[in-house]
């Protein structure tokens, strides 16, 4: 007996009929629908770059849709949106890019889910290599490479060596975290029906906090480098602070509220964070990736500045601020 899932797209009539199993009982479904979840906050010249990404995806056009998610944008998104036929928009009022996520998830009509950010580039073939490298499995979760580039490769300031080095490394994250950054995921839908959603409170790590909570439950979390998104390397001090204050705030509020079941390398004592990176600088002098002496130790700079904001955000938390958006 074939199994047939029929799910209504949002406030539009048509109807996309899923096979989720067999055609007729005989033949596994070769393109199952996919439905590529963008949250996005006052990003409309790198949204419209990522769609334009998406537009030329390898994988049928009719075997895929984009939802974005506005979550609070001062910017208005609607007229860019509207230019993609394959792409439909909704909004989150809650501060959160997780609870975006999830909205995303609540009107996805796809078998398969992916997730990616406004600020990414897919490569032509991401999403028929994503699906290629589910492989039918309901129980896997796909994390794929994720490549930070500088603005001008020929002269990279510190803090985009320090990001290309140091971002997004996925493949760890998979192998010691157990988890897969959002901004490059695939999964069947089922594993958020089984793991549930995203903890919509948390502004940043909730990718981190369900990656390890579907891992608990079994799923089996892979990396995959020929499922690759370019991101671009945070290029100055406020852009690298911004990133540390959002992601010490969601370190903070998830360990809180999930303590038994939450883990990162981040969640640290206040005084743990006064001690200097040597370990760290350490590391980077060996690091066959940077060319120079002058490489180095301009990451080495860059590694002392963000180890000093970790314990001023952790400190500025601990006596009652409150979590940052960005």
């Amino acid at each position: 007996m074939h199994h047939i899932i029929t799910r209504n797209q949002g406030t539009s009539d048509h109807k996309h009929v899923i096979f989720s199993d067999y055609i007729l009982g005989l033949q596994p479904l070769s393109n199952p629908f996919v439905s590529v979840i963008i949250p996005v906050f006052n990003d409309a010249n790198r949204l419209l770059r990522c769609l334009m990404a998406l537009n030329e995806q390898t994988y049928p056009k009719e075997s895929f849709e984009v939802i974005v998610i506005d979550n609070g944008s001062d910017d208005h998104i609607d007229q860019l949106v509207s230019e993609f036929s394959f792409v439909k928009m909704t909004s989150e009022s809650s501060q959160s890019q997780f609870a975006a996520r999830n909205k995303g998830l609540s009107i996805a009509c796809g078998e398969i889910v992916a997730f990616t950010d406004s600020d990414c580039l897919p490569a032509a073939n991401w999403i028929e290599q994503g699906v290629k490298s589910l492989a039918g499995a309901t129980d896997r979760v796909v994390a794929g490479k994720i490549t930070i580039y500088p603005r001008d490769p020929n002269h990279p300031t510190s803090v985009e060596l320090y990001d290309m080095i140091t971002g997004l490394a996925q493949q760890t994250y998979v192998e010691k975290l157990h988890f897969g950054a959002t901004a490059n995921l695939f999964a069947f839908r089922q594993q958020f029906d089984k793991a549930g959603f995203f903890d919509a409170q948390t502004k940043s790590s909730g990718d981190l906090e369900w990656g390890q909570r579907a891992y608990s439950l079994g799923c089996d979390l892979i990396y995959a480098d020929d499922v690759e998104v370019r991101h671009p390397a945070r290029r100055s001090f406020t852009d690298l602070h911004n990133k540390v204050t959002r992601t010490i705030g969601g370190v903070h509020s998830l360990a809180k509220r999930r303590r038994s079941t939450f883990s990162h390398p981040l969640e640290r004592s206040l005084l743990s964070d006064l001690v200097p990176p040597v370990n760290y600088c350490i590391h980077i002098l060996r690091d066959y990736r940077l060319q120079t002496l002058t490489e180095k130790v301009q990451i080495v700079l860059v590694a002392f500045f963000v180890r000093y904001a970790e314990a001023s955000e952790r400190l500025r938390l601990q006596l009652g601020g409150v979590e940052r958006r960005r």
